[in-house]
């Protein structure tokens, strides 16, 4: 189950000269991706935006892609694995989700963020069609270190930390048996707390 991304039409471009190997009955196809928007996660308060592109696609600025890979075993399982490092930035934001997904640039492009910076992000998935046996299991983990621009944090910088992983259990009858079979595994912020060094 590959990884559901904020749905705005968000341009995704596969970059020319993607790899393909194989591999003692596998099948390796590589590639690395633009995404204008790659994920948005919301607490209620905070909007955390990641994007490739360090303007996040609002002043022409050239994207900075991240890899991806998908694995094709032989027993069908299709194995994903996204990384790379997104350039991030954190808003204060008290509308709702859907005045957000209504027109995201007006918030990403026309308002200042709080913090911002790069952060390291991973998304995994054992199986992106939930085919093969035993249990299916996906999510993404972002996390690192943002400047602070507001002076909220007296260290100037703010700790970041998103990891949500999901789980099908083996034998499940997928997919009718959604959304009941689908669990979280480990389902932890998103969090954006000030760090304090110590001198």
């Amino acid at each position: 189950m590959r990884r559901l991304c904020f749905a705005l039409g968000l341009a995704m471009l596969l970059v020319p000269g993607l790899a393909f190997a194989q591999s003692e009955g596998a099948v390796v196809d590589r590639g690395l991706a633009d995404w204008d928007i790659a994920w948005v996660e919301w607490d209620g308060q905070t909007l955390f935006v990641f994007s490739t592109y360090p303007d996040f696609y609002c002043d022409g600025a050239e994207s900075v892609p991240d890899r991806w890979q998908v694995v094709t075993t032989p027993t069908g399982a299709q194995h994903y694995l996204e990384h790379g490092r997104l350039f991030a930035r954190l808003y204060a934001y008290s509308g709702t989700w859907a005045d957000f997904t209504a027109d995201p640039f007006a918030i990403i492009c026309g308002e200042l963020p709080w913090a911002e910076g790069v952060l390291s992000a991973i998304w995994y998935d054992n199986d992106q069609l939930a085919v093969a046996p035993g249990a299916n299991v996906w999510g993404h983990v972002l996390n690192g270190n943002l400047r602070d621009l507001s002076g909220t944090c007296s260290g100037g910088t703010v700790k970041v930390d998103i990891i949500h992983l999901w789980k099908i259990p083996p034998r499940a009858d997928f997919p009718a048996c959604l959304p009941g079979c689908q669990r979280p595994r480990v389902f932890k912020g998103p969090t954006a707390t000030c760090v304090r060094w110590r001198t």
